[in-house]
């Protein structure tokens, strides 16, 4: 496994890279289910023609103005790719599309 799942300040839980992860390579591939509409849990539902339920550690990527990897969707499933080499220690990141919809005034 390239990373691990561990509290972070602040944000609650997020992942971490284990080792250095090296640009363009596939952190994590998680399965979805299609949703028929919005739910509870409407903030944690990721978008690809229409709304999806992630089933994996994808739900644990905080966001990031900066991001270090980004979605890929194959099909209903996501693929987490890293946009640069990601270091040891280092969060693993992506840029929510629905950001707005957060309370961020607590995040540094």
């Amino acid at each position: 496994m390239k990373y691990h799942i561990t509290d972070i300040p602040i944000k609650g839980k997020g992942m971490i890279a284990l080792d250095t992860i090296k640009y363009d390579e596939v952190i994590c591939v998680c399965h979805t289910i299609p949703m028929k509409s919005e739910t509870e849990v409407w903030k944690y539902l990721f978008s690809n023609n229409g709304l999806h339920l992630a089933l994996g550690d994808v739900s644990w990527v905080n966001h990031s103005s900066e991001p270090n990897s980004k979605i890929q969707w194959v099909n209903d499933t996501i693929h987490l790719i890293s946009t640069r080499d990601i270091l040891e220690g280092e969060e693993i990141t992506h840029t929510y599309s629905n950001i707005e919809d957060y309370d961020t005034s607590s995040w540094v």
